[in-house]
């Protein structure tokens, strides 16, 4: 059996990719290495934890000791989903971004040569390619020209990546893909949280004139078998790998939107869980002056996410939740439409 190394599986877009390979290839064995930040959630996971083909590590791309012993026991492929996302965070702060998504996937890719894996999978974003005008598309041909410290942190690590494909042989791809929605989505980013304030009643924050422009693929759509600064537009040409893998978007935007509305106002024990500590010190923070009445909301929304929890029976944990503390106690290692969309 073929094991996986998926680096950040416990986030959106990871641990939809993990249910998607374990659904669709019953050769493969998937190890999860997630440090569980604030945007990596085991509940995300809990639908497969307890199987065989499963596992479950805490641990940190950074940690090179870690990456090490893991990537040494013989992996058939990196799939790199692990990084710092969101474009204000990196405003506040950009040393988690260039320490997790450059020296971390740095480490990843020594661990890759070291030991021969057959395959590493850069899982990047057409951020890096900055700013589009009104007309055209993104293609791979286009120069890389970031414009926030999360997008230069994201193409300072594909520049990495190419550059040990080209010294050092490490069969290595890189997917930039527009941006995923879908289940399971942390509501930093735009529809999780325009979804959740407003099935809230709540008001939603717009930047600047709202004429912000957007390219959008379902999460699903992005979980394919062998592929795996606030710019104005952004805009992706998938001509190459719709010719060359015969890949096709088979979600829709507006049944894909529907169906994410649907999933968030069916699990509101995920989303209260979600609405505490850190998420709504950085929502305070982040948007606190710029909607009126969002202070009152917040100290609101803590009190009924307690009651929430308090009310919420107790879920028996996974087979690799349960064995998480035992395994990490002294042990480190823990056909849809075209087109943009208006954000």
């Amino acid at each position: 059996m073929r094991v996986v190394m998926v680096t950040g599986g416990c986030g959106f877009i990871g641990s939809n990719f993990i249910r998607y390979l374990l659904e669709t290839d019953p050769e493969i064995s998937v190890v999860n290495f997630d440090c569980l930040t604030y945007a990596g959630n085991l509940d995300n996971l809990t639908d497969v934890a307890d199987d065989p083909r499963y596992r479950f590590i805490r641990g940190d791309i950074t940690d090179r000791r870690a990456v090490l012993q893991l990537v040494e026991s013989g992996l058939s492929a990196i799939i790199n989903f692990a990084a710092e996302s969101h474009v204000d965070r990196s405003i506040h702060d950009a040393g988690p971004f260039v320490r997790t998504n450059v020296l971390g996937t740095q480490i990843l890719l020594d661990a890759a040569r070291e030991f021969s894996v057959p395959r590493f999978v850069q899982i990047s974003t057409d951020e890096v390619y900055g700013s589009l005008g009104p007309t055209g598309y993104f293609t791979e041909e286009t120069p890389l020209s970031p414009n926030s410290p999360y997008s230069a942190s994201k193409a300072a690590a594909d520049m990495l990546v190419k550059s040990y494909v080209h010294t050092f042989g490490v069969p290595a791809v890189i997917t930039r893909c527009s941006n995923n929605y879908g289940p399971y989505q942390f509501p930093e980013k735009l529809l999780p949280l325009f979804i959740m304030n407003l099935l809230r009643d709540e008001l939603v924050p717009v930047y600047g004139d709202g004429l912000n422009v957007r390219d959008w693929i379902h999460v699903r759509d992005h979980c394919v078998r062998d592929r795996p600064g606030h710019d104005r537009r952004y805009a992706m040409d998938s001509s190459k790998i719709e010719r060359e893998l015969g890949w096709q978007a088979r979600i829709p935007f507006e049944e894909g939107l529907r169906e994410t509305i649907r999933w968030y106002e069916n699990h509101p024990d995920w989303v209260a869980n979600i609405r505490t500590g850190a998420y709504l010190k950085y929502y305070e923070k982040q948007y606190g002056r710029r909607l009126p009445g969002a202070n009152s909301r917040i100290k609101e929304t803590r009190a009924n996410a307690k009651e929430v929890n308090a009310r919420a029976p107790k879920i028996k944990p996974g087979r690799s939740e349960a064995k998480q503390q035992q395994r990490t106690r002294g042990h480190r290692l823990a056909p849809a439409k075209k087109g943009s969309r208006k954000r």
